[in-house]
């Protein structure tokens, strides 16, 4: 009978002692599974980010379309003098090669009208007023206009 208590004993205790390893069994292979489904998100994103997803596109200078040539223009300058002037507008390409040059019209006859002859006789000068224009004119066609052009300027 001794025998037999100690098989009934040992049975009791190795079923427990496999239920142990089984349930550590089941945490490892658990761990094992979150493991591998996170590194395998990580690797998925990865290839997405690096691969497959859309890189934004470094937009470097406009690139110039058409030159849109404007109406000569007599405007009355400072001290009875006159200016007889021809602006031709840089377009951005893309930009439509037809363009009401009403706007670009009425800000050329505000930023010369009443100018006096000696600051139109600089370089610098006509640098300046140039400059001035360009950033009205552009303010008026965004996205439109890169570059003024005068094509006539004759002072008197």
């Amino acid at each position: 009978m001794a025998t037999e208590t100690a098989i009934r004993v040992a049975t009791p205790r190795s079923a427990s002692k496999g239920a142990g390893d089984a349930a550590a069994t089941a945490k490892k292979s658990k761990k094992k599974l979150i493991i591998m489904i996170v590194v395998g998100l990580v690797l998925l994103f990865a290839v997405y980010h690096f691969v497959l997803a859309k890189k934004p596109v470094k937009k470097g200078p406009p690139k110039p379309g058409a030159v849109v040539a404007m109406d000569d223009t007599t405007l009355n300058l400072a001290d009875g003098h006159f200016l007889k002037i021809k602006v031709a507008l840089q377009t951005i390409k893309g930009a439509p090669a037809t363009l009401d040059t009403s706007k670009a019209q009425d800000l050329l006859i505000s930023e010369f009208t009443d100018q006096p002859v000696a600051a139109l006789s600089t370089e610098d000068g006509r640098n300046k007023l140039k400059a001035d224009l360009l950033n009205k004119i552009e303010a008026a066609y965004p996205k439109q206009i890169m570059g003024v052009y005068f094509t006539e300027f004759v002072m008197q």
